[in-house]
């Protein structure tokens, strides 16, 4: 247990030298400072009464953006809630990305612990701590939902692990369903990643399970899917209702097949700031180490017998398909499984052949440090030199990658995703600037007065000798009411910005616009509820009779 706590600190001290572009004071590292625009419009949906927040009033110049209808919210959840303690926008996504970084390591830490003790499982998290792909997601792409999952999934991959080989835990079931349904909110293309890997790993598993209790860990894998499954329904189900709605098909205009990588790019590829395609590209290696070690691994397990035969050979598995399917080598593959196209860049896989490289780097020195010649004084002084070469070679390989190429003022912006996939598509031109005006006459003419200009409700006074008709700066989108006098109206769009316009009588009016759930944003949040009590009973009911059967 000593050992366990020293290697945890030891790996939480490591990621400081990794996180030393956080701590410049008042600034953010390059394409970073989207993400606090992010935050920001989380925070405020969330404290103007949006839960969960799914319209983003602020983005697109003021005339708002179905943002959090589409985009994993789990990480923007976190960072309001430091901007609720008293944060400020710019320290609350620094200490998210930060955590991320603990997160990541201590669970890869966990994993590999559970396999094959704690001094392989020490050796490969501090390995894992300098995979570039980490370096690339942060200093680089700048991509925190992604980083998110990165370092999350293993945590769900533990508690996978250990219900596959002990399925008779029945608390694990509810804990497996709130990782599960966390993962499900944290970024969609990750998930849709790891689901598949997940779905292997319970194929093995219970093939080589006896079967005498085969029906009891299926069983428990069901529930525990579903339990996910239903926690995060008040995601998944608008997404995939509402993607009629929006550009969605923007995601794949450019074609995957442009982002494949070469073998040269996953041994070794130059350190850049750009895009894949642009000047000075960004490095996709996976790590020499990794590489090197992984493959000593599997040679290792075809010649040393142990419990864990099958296991490093599922692992290896993977490793190997995940790497080939992000080169040209599969692209006969891609094109037959259309669905792969959403990944939009088949490098993402770094996400699935790293933590899968960095599970057999743990197994290797496993297998080093039970072989004979390594048992004596001798041989262990030789296995520590190795160890301390692998984690040399490692450092000196990415350690210069964790590093912003420059910083940027963090301001707030139009912002809203790259591809404005989730632009409405009644929307004819995209706006380029902030409004003139708020409200204004599209037909005849009055005052427009008390204009207040809320996230989730505009509100104006209308006074005019005649019938009118207004339009106000912001965009139509399903959930978006209007009420004349306290009575609903009709509400059209038909313009080059989509903007809401409504007819208004003559005389005094009060006319409010909200942003209200729709009948399957109400389905979605209930069942969403629903799950997540049921995984409350199912924790108290097997917490109880664990504590009865300890008596």
């Amino acid at each position: 247990m000593k050992f366990v706590i020293f290697s945890i600190l030891f790996l939480i001290g490591l990621q400081f030298f990794l996180i030393q572009p956080f701590f410049h004071s008042g600034f953010f590292p390059t394409h970073d400072d989207i993400q606090i625009i992010r935050i920001f419009e989380y925070f405020q949906s969330l404290k103007f009464g949006a839960i969960p927040p799914r319209w983003s009033s602020g983005l697109l110049f003021g005339y708002g953006y179905p943002l959090f209808v589409f985009y994993s919210p789990l990480v923007y959840f976190l960072g309001s809630m430091f901007i609720f303690l008293g944060f400020n926008f710019l320290l609350a996504t620094k200490i998210v990305f930060i955590l991320c970084f603990f997160v990541g390591v201590i669970g890869v830490f966990f994993v590999v612990r559970f396999f094959v003790g704690p001094v392989p499982a020490l050796i490969s998290s501090i390995i894992y701590s300098f995979i570039p792909y980490r370096a690339v997601d942060v200093y680089v792409r700048g991509d925190l939902a992604e980083f998110f999952a990165y370092s999350f999934f293993p945590w769900v991959l533990l508690i996978k692990i250990k219900l596959l080989t002990n399925p008779k835990q029945k608390l694990l079931v509810p804990l497996l369903g709130i990782f599960l349904g966390l993962l499900i909110i944290s970024h969609n293309i990750s998930v849709f990643i790891y689901a598949i890997f997940l779905i292997a790993c319970d194929g093995f598993y219970i093939l080589n399970t006896e079967k005498k209790i085969r029906r009891l860990l299926i069983t428990n894998l069901f529930v525990s899917t579903i339990l996910g499954i239903l926690i995060s329904c008040f995601y998944w189900l608008p997404l995939i209702f509402e993607s009629r709605f929006v550009q969605l098909d923007k995601v794949i205009a450019d074609p995957y097949n442009q982002y494949f990588l070469t073998l040269n790019q996953i041994w070794d590829s130059p350190w850049g700031y750009g895009g894949f395609l642009q000047q000075n590209p960004m490095s996709l290696q996976l790590g020499k180490v990794i590489i090197i070690i992984s493959f000593l691994a599997f040679i290792l397990n075809i010649f040393v017998k142990t419990a864990f035969r099958k296991t490093v050979h599922f692992f290896s598995a993977v490793y190997i398909v995940s790497t080939l399917l992000e080169t040209k080598i599969t692209q006969f593959f891609w094109e037959i499984v259309t669905p792969l196209h959403y990944l939009q860049f088949p490098w993402r896989l770094h996400i699935l052949n790293t933590i899968c490289g960095i599970i057999l780097i743990g197994f290797f020195v496993f297998f080093l440090q039970h072989l004979k010649i390594y048992q004596s004084k001798i041989g262990k002084l030789a296995f520590l030199g190795i160890m301390l070469f692998m984690i040399g070679m490692s450092v000196k390989e990415s350690y210069s990658f964790f590093s912003a190429k420059s910083f940027t003022e963090a301001k707030p912006a139009a912002a809203t995703t790259t591809g404005e996939e989730y632009l409405p598509k009644w929307v004819k031109q995209l706006p380029n600037n902030y409004p003139a005006d708020k409200a204004e006459f599209l037909k005849g003419n009055g005052k427009i007065e008390n204009i207040e200009w809320g996230y989730s409700q505009k509100s104006i006074t209308v006074v005019s000798q005649q019938e009118t008709k207004i339009q106000i700066a912001h965009i139509y989108y399903p959930g978006w009411i209007a009420y004349i006098n306290n009575k609903k109206s009709d509400i059209s769009y038909d313009n080059k910005f989509g903007q809401m316009e409504i007819n208004v009588p003559k005389g005094t009016n009060n006319i409010v616009f909200k942003f209200e759930r729709t009948w399957w944003r109400w389905l979605a949040d209930i069942v969403s509820v629903i799950g997540l009590l049921t995984v409350v009973y199912l924790i108290y009911i097997n917490y109880r009779k664990k504590v009865e059967l300890s008596k």
